[in-house]
């Protein structure tokens, strides 16, 4: 049997540099393509550590599949997310206590009512434009982004865009208004007609020293 888990998660795709605490850090939006394409992005938003102590971590998605598709144990949505958490917490935040990854299946409904912030963190799995040219794409997610951080998931061009929005809806509704997103990162697969990787972290105030925007 082909061990199909080396195509999605490659510890080689993980650099973490200029490793930062910082506070009010409560999660991460990161993609789930594989690493060969996302490694970078993932390690330039993992640089960024929680100041807090955290002993869960959730990771809220929704497959695409209909069946597992990694090792017939994941989904990749699931996989990727976690072995980049698993491998960063040990190697790069030198975290050797036993966390507890929590997975919120939203297309099966699995632990979907568990969501707990106080001693986690909160993972969302999300791409962003899939198939398009990088112009329009790039609209579209600036406009989805922005979209995003002021909690406005109506359905138009820009937020179809989001693989998937139903993702930052179970957030909204499990998350008082305090929290919101700041976006630190993008990036894109290689083609004409690529796919668009954004990263965020997920932060309760607006706490601006050493940000440029929002």
């Amino acid at each position: 049997m082909i061990d199909d888990s080396l195509s999605w998660f490659s510890e080689d795709d993980i650099d973490v540099k200029n490793i930062i605490s910082i506070k009010n850090l409560h999660g991460y939006v990161i993609p789930h393509a594989s690493t060969k394409y996302t490694g970078k992005i993932i390690s330039h938003t993992l640089q960024f550590k929680p100041f807090k102590k955290f002993d869960n971590i959730y990771i809220v998605y929704l497959p695409i599949y209909d069946k597992k598709n990694v090792r017939e144990r994941y989904y990749h949505e699931y996989y990727v997310p976690y072995m980049s958490l698993k491998y960063c917490m040990k190697k790069y935040w030198n975290i050797k206590r036993k966390i507890k990854f929590i997975p919120i299946d939203l297309k099966n409904n699995k632990n979907k009512n568990k969501l707990k912030i106080s001693n986690s963190l909160i993972i969302l799995s999300v791409d962003f434009s899939h198939n398009l040219p990088l112009q329009q794409a790039l609209k579209l997610e600036d406009k989805a982004s922005h979209s995003l951080m002021f909690q406005n998931l109506e359905d138009n061009e820009y937020n179809r865009i989001i693989d998937h929005k139903h993702i930052f809806e179970y957030l909204y509704d499990n998350l008082i208004d305090k929290y919101q997103f700041q976006w630190i990162g993008r990036t894109r697969s290689p083609g004409l007609k690529g796919v668009g990787y954004l990263s965020f972290l997920l932060r309760k105030n607006n706490d601006k020293k050493n940000i440029d925007g929002y």
